[in-house]
């Protein structure tokens, strides 16, 4: 690929000559490793910058990833359990599992971030505002949940 390549300010993708319409000819984007990197480093700074659709931001990184996300560390959180239970149980397995629970609280705190930024992207400002209302729900539900589990166990 030559460094003439232009890319899309708002997505990455890449442009042809005269800038204004998209290449769709799929085997010279597979050709160019330099295209998947670009787009994807611009879809991420679109993303952080607050510039990104809302469509995208909740249904692809709130939704399906924290889901596929929630279901490994559950997975994991299981095997644990199922170890512990038969008298097979490993610290160090454990301490992996917490790591990845760590991470996907904090992938999920910027899924949160990164919605909130990006809320009112969208054709209808109504979106944007149960966007919002999405985000102060979940951290409410969340200081919900710690609450009940954290209350027994103080008051003993």
């Amino acid at each position: 690929m030559t460094s003439e390549a232009k890319f899309c300010q708002s997505c990455g993708h890449l442009l042809d000559q005269n800038s204004t319409t998209l290449l769709l000819d799929v085997d010279s984007k597979i050709e160019s490793g330099q295209l998947n990197s670009k787009s994807k480093l611009k879809t991420m700074e679109s993303i952080r910058n607050g510039k990104a659709k809302l469509l995208k931001v909740f249904w692809i990184y709130n939704v399906l990833a924290d889901l596929v996300l929630v279901i490994v560390a559950k997975f994991f959180g299981a095997i644990v359990l199922s170890r512990e239970s038969h008298g097979h149980g490993s610290r160090w397995f454990a301490l992996f599992v917490g790591i990845v629970e760590m991470l996907v609280v904090a992938y999920v705190i910027w899924a949160l971030l990164m919605l909130w930024r990006n809320a009112y992207n969208t054709s209808w400002r109504g979106w944007g505002h149960m966007a919002r209302g999405y985000v102060v729900y979940f951290i409410v539900m969340f200081f919900i949940t710690v609450a009940t589990i954290i209350y027994p166990i103080v008051k003993g």
